[in-house]
């Protein structure tokens, strides 16, 4: 009886395990064959996972073949050659890719000449590996420039920027690819100058260091392509690199902090020193904050002294926003609202905050970091039993530096209470520019109203911004990057802003009058709806480019401010956060569109 059962048991986990290959192949899922020594380490000698994989090749799901091809690739077996080399015929381009890959892990030499046939491949993706795998997998190079050569002159940038490399690689005074790989990296379109500059830091040349620092000051450059800059400046040489990634802690543009931030926690302990030394430098301490999270522990002198100074910040604002907040509840209560002193007072907040923030961030350099990151993110919660949770979980996770963080939790316990009256001389003359403004603004609000002038200012738009619910739950300075990349439009009374069926690429913040939505039916605009200031239309076209779906007309004088889908791409690229819960509206407006189509 216990053989018979046993016997039943094998059958049907040798069956479970046969089905598990199978979806394993069909979902795309190669890392269930990875073994913890080694990918695939427990499956070379596994026959029926090996067959299972080769079968796979030759499977009609283009996604289980190039699965296939990649497991084959690690398993490096000399049955698989044959297998792989069919598969660059594969009527999927990203199948043929994956069988050079796999060629090339497996160091099939043999198949050479075969991958040299794929150099003509109609697919710029197949070109580029196979001139990959021939500079990987030749034992004579200088050979090798006879057939990747003349793919210099490739249409597809990433494959030329590749053959130049292979072709430095061979000989460092190609004249020729080392001036297409500078020029392209200078005036090439931004996909071509990112493919250049990663080439050169493949390439690995001292001249090509000196050249990208060059690169690097000018002011100009987008984002991406400053990231990719600083990338290859650490191929080339990190240490020498060093000093300009302490520079680069102190962008504005989160993407750029985090790969600096990345590449200084790959050189470890040597940038410690100058690192700490950043945390004196205002616009690098949430640069230099970030990188201590991926360095080995700090000494804990430097940074409980940073601690203490940033909660004292904290607390001044704190204390300052009081005051504001204060007088802008009772000008609320005469009757007398100013918009502007909220929004002084949102802003002292939030810079309170942040100082907090970065005192909870410096703390947990000395302890659980995994722990205080998960507190700190959820302390960004606007839901205030969460907030509660997370100060009591606080209480745990930093007892050992509670006399440092105590005054910091009033911060958030305490936000109902009010203050002394306003310091304007202080908030005057505040370090931060945008406190400054604010200031200034709300001060002398009211001398010149917003409907009385022809433009509105910046600070205008963020007010009105503020009072848009699409726009409501940003912050200050969230607010500042929408409305900065917003352009005014006016439309005299019964002027066409869109037609319907035109192309859609941007979305309308009606200021002032009204917007007729029409609709043509029976070759008459036909209104279906009316929107009021407050009130935006056209949002579906920032996310997809078709059609209008209705024709919007001006009804009276209509101010809008105009959101166009490049500028607001430009804005998810620079700032995603910014752009996180407007994504979010704007999907929910879309499936609430498609849903009564």
């Amino acid at each position: 009886f216990a053989a018979a059962c046993c016997t039943y048991i094998i059958f049907q986990a040798r069956r479970g395990y046969n089905n598990a290959l199978i979806e394993a192949l069909r979902a795309g899922r190669p890392h269930l064959f990875y073994a913890q020594e080694q990918p695939f380490g427990g499956f070379h000698q596994d026959v029926v996972a090996v067959q299972m994989t080769l079968q796979g090749l030759l499977d009609s799901d283009p996604v289980i073949r190039r699965v296939s091809a990649e497991i084959l690739g690690h398993l490096s077996l000399p049955e698989s050659t044959s297998a792989l080399v069919d598969g660059l015929g594969d009527a999927d381009v990203l199948v043929r890719a994956a069988c050079i890959r796999a060629l090339t892990q497996s160091k099939a030499t043999s198949a050479l000449l075969d991958i040299a046939a794929s150099l003509s491949d109609p697919e710029p993706d197949v070109r580029f590996e196979a001139v990959t795998a021939l500079s990987t997998l030749a034992g004579y190079p200088f050979g090798l420039m006879m057939y990747v050569a003349p793919l210099l002159d490739d249409p597809d940038s990433r494959v030329s920027t590749r053959v130049a490399v292979s072709l430095l690689r061979v000989n460092p005074e190609h004249d020729r690819a080392k001036k297409y790989l500078r020029e392209t990296a200078v005036l090439g379109d931004p996909d071509a100058r990112a493919h250049a500059i990663t080439a050169l830091g493949d390439w690995g040349d001292i001249d090509a260091f000196q050249f990208l620092v060059n690169e690097l000051q000018d002011r100009t450059l987008p984002p991406a392509i400053q990231r990719t800059v600083l990338t290859s400046l650490a191929r080339i040489d990190p240490m020498k690199a060093m000093p300009y990634f302490i520079e680069s802690l102190g962008t504005d543009n989160d993407s750029i902090r985090e790969t600096v931030a990345e590449l200084l926690s790959k050189i470890g302990e040597p940038v410690l020193s100058p690192v700490l030394d950043a945390l004196h430098e205002e616009k690098k301490v949430d640069g230099a904050l970030l990188a201590l999270e991926r360095l080995p522990v700090p000494p804990s002198e430097p940074i409980l002294d940073f601690a203490r100074t940033t909660v004292s910040r904290a607390g001044e604002y704190d204390a300052l926003m009081r005051g504001v907040q204060a007088e802008h509840v009772l000008s609320e209560v005469a009757g007398s609202a100013n918009d502007a002193m909220g929004l002084l007072a949102e802003s002292l907040h939030s810079k309170s905050h942040e100082y907090g923030i970065r005192a909870l961030r410096a703390v947990g350099l000395l302890g659980d970091r995994n722990a205080m990151n998960t507190a700190v993110e959820n302390l960004l919660s606007r839901d205030a039993g969460q907030r509660a949770n997370v100060l009591e979980a606080l209480e745990s996770i930093s007892a050992k530096w509670r006399d440092v963080l105590q005054p910091l939790m009033r911060l958030w316990e305490d936000e109902g209470s009010g203050g002394a009256g306003i310091d304007w001389d202080r908030l005057m003359k505040d370090e931060d520019e945008w406190i400054r403004e604010c200031a200034a603004f709300a001060k002398s609000y009211g001398e010149s109203k917003m409907h009385s002038i022809t433009t509105l200012s910046l600070m205008d738009r963020i007010l009105f911004l503020k009072r848009v619910p699409l726009f409501a739950i940003l912050s200050p300075a969230d607010l500042k990057q929408v409305a900065a990349i917003a352009e005014e439009e006016i439309f005299p009374d019964g002027d066409v802003i869109v037609y319907q069926g035109e192309q859609g690429d941007a979305m309308f913040v009606i200021v002032s009058g009204e917007v007729r939505i029409c609709v043509e039916r029976d070759g008459k605009d036909t209104e279906i709806a009316r929107r009021m200031p407050g009130e935006y239309v056209g949002e579906l076209a920032i996310i997809n480019r078709e059609p209008r779906n209705a024709t919007l007309i001006a009804s009276g004088d209509v101010r809008v401010l105009c959101i166009d889908q490049k500028s607001f791409e430009g804005l998810i690229r620079e700032r995603p956060e910014v752009s996180l819960f407007i994504i979010q509206v704007l999907s929910k407006r879309l499936k609430e569109a498609m849903a009564k189509k």
